[in-house]
């Protein structure tokens, strides 16, 4: 398979989540392209990439390259599911700290000296 990689290296999650998985794809025998830095994003799409990966990255920009890709064939994959800078993630976040907050609060409920 040919997957073309568009992630940013300077993210912490994205080199278990991103870079691990794609290299190891690569030492597999996968044809592997990386691109990692925001200020590059591709500009022109480019026929015969099976799958592009994007790892917490979105623009204008990107998403226009991103349709155009993917008239070519290509499918697209996106992983932004624990990002907590996007709405969802800041929803799913205020959740959880409530979640969390009435947790600590049924579990400690007497005060402590």
């Amino acid at each position: 398979m040919r997957i073309w990689l568009i992630a940013d290296s300077q993210q912490l999650n994205s080199q278990y989540r991103a870079f691990h998985p794609i290299l190891n794809l690569s030492r597999r025998g996968h044809e592997v392209r990386l691109d990692v830095e925001p200020e590059q994003a591709p500009r022109t799409p480019e026929p015969g990439w099976d799958a592009v990966f994007v790892y917490r990255w979105a623009s204008p920009e990107l998403r226009r390259f991103l349709r155009a890709q993917r008239a070519l064939g290509s499918a697209v994959v996106w992983d932004n599911d624990d990002d907590l800078t996007r709405e969802q993630g800041r929803r799913h976040g205020a959740m959880v700290s409530q979640q969390l907050t009435r947790a600590y609060a049924r579990s400690c409920s007497s005060p402590t000296p």
